[in-house]
């Protein structure tokens, strides 16, 4: 029988994991990252607004998405610097907001997250490369209350509390076999 790993999700662009404050650069664009929300302004300073396309060092496209008084507002796009797609996220003035579901490379749904405000809640929803469900977790303002996953034997292990204490503060976490 094969163990399923429950694994915290650590990203670094645009997700509550990463520091207090970032900064991201696009053609005559500057964007922040402060707690946990998109902000962008031209370089006279003033906020930006329409559909504003960021690109990776390597000039592949790194998210798309609409922008209103200079935050993330409604769907965005982000791709590795590959330019394939890696996620789609809802925003409300630079927060996430509503459904984000994350991809394999092969296009498959890998991921699917709910948040509020900025905070998980609700489910996410794993699956595994051949599209099988493999875990289910529930989030309620950002902390694990539950969940399980699913092994290669299709045998069901609920989360222990231990491994929900350990789940740091609003951190999406998935599970792999």
């Amino acid at each position: 029988m094969n163990k399923t790993i429950f694994t915290p999700l650590f990203l670094t662009i645009f997700m509550l994991s990463t520091p207090a404050s970032a900064k991201f650069y696009a053609y005559k664009v500057v964007c922040t990252t402060q707690y946990a929300k998109d902000y962008c302004e031209n370089y006279s300073g003033k906020p930006i607004k329409g559909i504003v396309v960021l690109r990776n060092a390597n000039g592949t496209v790194a998210s798309k998405g609409n922008f209103s008084d200079g935050y993330r507002y409604g769907k965005s796009r982000f791709y590795d610097e590959r330019g394939v797609l890696e996620r789609i996220s809802h925003y409300s003035r630079g927060v996430k907001n509503g459904k984000e579901l994350w991809y394999y490379p092969n296009g498959k749904l890998w991921l699917t997250a709910k948040y509020r405000k900025g905070e998980l809640n609700g489910d996410v929803k794993s699956n595994n490369l051949e599209g099988k469900r493999n875990g289910q977790l529930y989030y309620y303002n950002g902390k694990l209350k539950r969940g399980y996953c699913i092994d290669s034997d299709r045998k069901k292990h609920n989360l222990t509390t231990e491994e929900i204490k350990q789940q740091p503060y609003n951190t999406l976490a998935f599970c792999e076999e």
